[in-house]
């Protein structure tokens, strides 16, 4: 359960954590608005993995840090997300998004020379 006490499904809360896009035009207009993602630093040497697996290994350990910690719990009971969880949700998937641009580019500029 949302902060706001909206019921959602863990995984579909962190699919909205970028809202609803009907176009890419509107993904690409936040991305590239006032702290949007395009204004995130990328740590350089993160961005130049390039190993799939190393990609899935961050993201799994990410998970159990931020998606599964407190106030989630293993249960299938409805839990209500506080602020804090929320922030740091939203400040994940940001970094995480802006990191896979950098590698997506990374991986794009070294096919192409």
């Amino acid at each position: 359960m949302r902060a706001t006490g909206e019921l959602v499904a863990l995984h579909a809360y962190w699919d909205s954590v970028f809202g609803g896009y009907v176009s890419p035009a509107g993904a690409v207009f936040d991305a590239d608005a006032r702290d949007g993602l395009a204004s995130l630093a990328v740590n350089e040497v993160a961005a130049k993995v390039a190993d799939p697996q190393k990609w899935i290994d961050e993201s799994a350990e990410l998970a159990k840090q931020y998606a599964y910690a407190a106030p989630v719990s293993l249960g299938r009971n409805p839990v209500l997300l506080t602020r804090d969880y929320e922030t740091n949700a939203r400040n994940i998937a940001h970094s995480q998004a802006a990191l896979a641009a950098a590698r997506l580019a990374n991986l794009i500029n070294n096919a192409l020379r």
